[in-house]
């Protein structure tokens, strides 16, 4: 993981290991095709209860590797800086796409979503509600004096 900054932005436990098993083979019609699979535990942060999630990726790669020389229209290709492969940056991009928008646990996970903080527990246990409206209260209106 040392090698994937962007990556170890966004999780919450920044050590762990990504499987790669990549294979690179030129296809019948002469384009050289990439091909494999990656895979990593990753533990992010749960955005409703701020807890860690375990996150266990398996992303499938299949695309066309193009050089700059090539005037192909290839729909899912990847075109190669001087002909070479940046294969970290390549793999940290996928493994980014195949994150979730909203990392969070599922229903039948256990979410700490329900407790609430203790400074919000009222003596009886219930939750207490703030009111957005009560800093009004100590405004007076200011009338203009008439002389």
């Amino acid at each position: 993981m040392s090698h994937l900054p962007r990556l170890q932005a966004v999780l919450a436990r920044k050590t762990g290991d990504v499987e790669v098993d990549l294979l690179v083979e030129r296809g019948l019609d002469g384009r050289v095709r990439l091909g494999g699979e990656l895979s990593a535990d990753l533990v992010l942060q749960c955005q409703r209860c701020l807890g860690p999630l375990s996150l266990p990726l398996a992303v499938e790669i299949d695309t066309v590797l193009l050089t700059g020389s090539s005037q192909e229209d290839v729909f899912d290709g990847i075109e190669l800086c001087d002909d070479e492969l940046l294969l970290h940056d390549l793999i940290e991009d996928e493994l980014l796409l195949a994150l979730p928008a909203v990392a969070a646990h599922s229903e039948t996970q256990d979410c700490r979503q329900g407790e609430a903080p203790q400074k919000y527990l009222l003596q009886n246990g219930e939750v207490e509600k703030a009111n957005p409206f009560a800093a009004l209260k100590d405004l007076k209106l200011n009338k203009p004096s008439t002389r």
